[in-house]
């Protein structure tokens, strides 16, 4: 009987040990998506959440998967997560409507402009506002 309630203790031990490593791995693996949607050119982060990717593809793995393609999806996964992390990222940051017109009006003060070219891009950028 002791054994019997040993055994079972150990089972539950187990059962509730792999339940928080995938947890855990879980965890880890949204934290580092989350640092790579920060900064996705980031080659360090990129590596961490490939890493937390395939931790997480390890102890989440449906019994009748192959390993290699339950990895490569949830690689892919991060590659998704970088692309849309790296396109809504802009290259520059978009000058000021102040800085904007000042250089507007610096051109028509040097006659590089027309009046006429002057007042309907004046018009273009107060109309972002």
């Amino acid at each position: 009987m002791v054994f019997f309630v040993l055994f079972i203790l150990a089972i539950v031990c187990l059962v509730f040990w792999t339940y928080s490593r995938k947890e855990q791995a879980r965890g880890e693996y949204e934290s580092a998506l989350s640092d790579l949607r920060a900064k996705p050119h980031d080659t360090a982060k990129y590596n961490a959440a490939l890493r937390a990717a395939q931790s997480l593809a390890d102890r989440t793995r449906p019994e009748h998967t192959d390993v290699d393609t339950w990895r490569r999806s949830v690689r892919n996964e991060v590659e998704i997560i970088r692309l849309q992390a790296t396109k809504s990222v802009p290259s520059e940051p978009r000058p000021s409507i102040e800085t904007r017109l000042r250089k507007l009006t610096e051109l028509f003060s040097e006659g590089l402009i027309t009046g006429e070219e002057h007042d309907e891009r004046r018009r273009e950028i107060l109309e972002e506002v």
